[in-house]
């Protein structure tokens, strides 16, 4: 099989578009409002299906705002994986009528791309069609883990240094064993609807099974670099912060080569502060005049690329540039967090050098919250011994 990116062009009015295996997409354009969905024929989206109630719910326009809303029906409609019974609809949302999925796309949006699929010879496919078939098919796939909350997170421990305590835990999206990771990686580092609500329902999960399974410590949840810059983080962040129990515990986690001291920063800093969540940059590999620089948008954490840690008993001006970088949190207020640390010679080190919190596989490896819950009963690790 042979798939081939067509692209179609839809202005002027919003669509429901929905995808089937082997053939052309469906577009339902969307002519008036309020717009119908439901079983009975008089719908103006009839769908012949048995789990979908007769008149199921409803898209509705309110200025430029688009909303859904379930007309109380047996099996429900699902928005981005998540049961709603009125809520914004917005580009590139994905609408689950009872089991049956549609896009959502607004008349902004000039023109979509849909896939076609024909019986192709073999041998006759060629790079770029493998590539464009492996891109539709791990959009499709990232499509449908936001449908249907299929996120697999696990989480490393932050342990303190001196107690060999666990101070916390950084939530890692895991990918298991796919074979189209790199694939996914790619599409996602692109600045797109798909990847930003995967992002944001990778934290939520993070911190329902943290929650869940009684991590009840500080938890780092990652933003990505192609969140950075949207209203809508922090707007995510936001929801975040009121659905968690402790949201004093929650550590947001920024890459640190993409903070600049520049007025978006600036907000984001004081609201998350105002929310009473904490910043970390990850990924510092720098100096202490960088911390300096950044001294208006400090953060709480500062975690040390693992190129400055990893054997770092071995290289005395290594340990001078984390001593350095250490003094220089102090006087911003920051703590340092050494990362990649797989010695308990490494943590020794780096504990003298200042850092008073570390990670890595000297902890043990990345885990499910489950497995975590049970290691962590006593909240302690005892540091193996250095071969």
């Amino acid at each position: 099989m042979q798939t081939q990116l067509i692209e179609r062009h839809v202005v002027g009015v919003p669509w429901l578009q929905r995808d089937r295996d082997g053939t052309e997409p469906e577009q339902h354009p969307i002519h008036s409002f309020p717009f119908s969905i439901g079983r009975v024929e008089s719908a103006d989206l009839q769908i012949d299906d048995a789990r979908v109630s007769r008149e199921h719910a409803v898209i509705l326009r309110e200025g430029k705002t688009y909303r859904v809303r379930d007309l109380h029906s047996t099996n429900g409609t699902l928005l981005n994986g998540q049961r709603v019974q009125d809520a914004e609809l917005t580009d590139g949302d994905i609408l689950v009528i009872a089991d049956v999925e549609f896009t959502f796309y607004t008349e902004r949006s000039g023109s979509s791309y849909s896939t076609a699929t024909e019986v192709m010879g073999p041998g006759t496919g060629t790079t770029d069609e493998q590539q464009a078939r492996d891109v539709v098919r791990t959009v499709r796939r990232l499509q449908q883990s936001l449908t249907h909350r299929a996120i697999d997170v696990h989480f490393r421990p932050v342990v303190d240094l001196t107690t060999h305590r666990i101070f916390g835990h950084e939530a890692l999206r895991s990918a298991g064993d796919d074979p189209d990771f790199h694939c996914e990686q790619l599409v996602l580092a692109s600045a797109n609807r798909i990847a930003g609500r995967l992002y944001q329902l990778a934290r939520l999960v993070a911190v329902e099974e943290a929650a869940r399974f009684g991590l009840g410590d500080n938890l780092f949840l990652p933003v990505e670099a192609a969140e950075v810059g949207s209203d809508a983080l922090v707007d995510s962040l936001a929801r975040l912060a009121r659905l968690a129990p402790n949201r004093q515990r929650l550590i947001i986690a920024i890459q640190e080569n993409v903070v600049c001291d520049i007025p978006y920063f600036q907000t984001l800093c004081l609201g998350l502060r105002d929310l009473g969540i904490r910043t970390a940059y990850y990924g510092f590999a720098g100096n202490r005049a960088q911390i300096a620089e950044k001294s208006a948008i400090a953060p709480n954490f500062l975690l040390l690329a693992p190129s400055l840690t990893v054997g770092i008993h071995r290289h005395a001006d290594r340990q001078r540039q984390v001593q350095a970088i250490a003094r220089a949190c102090q006087e911003t207020g920051c703590q340092p967090i050494a990362t990649g640390l797989q010695t308990d010679d490494d943590a020794r080190v780096c504990r003298e050098m200042g850092c008073r919190y570390g990670q890595g596989g000297v902890f043990g490896p990345v885990a499910r919250a489950d497995v975590l819950a049970h290691k962590a009963a006593d909240s302690h690790f005892e540091m193996p011994s250095h071969r």
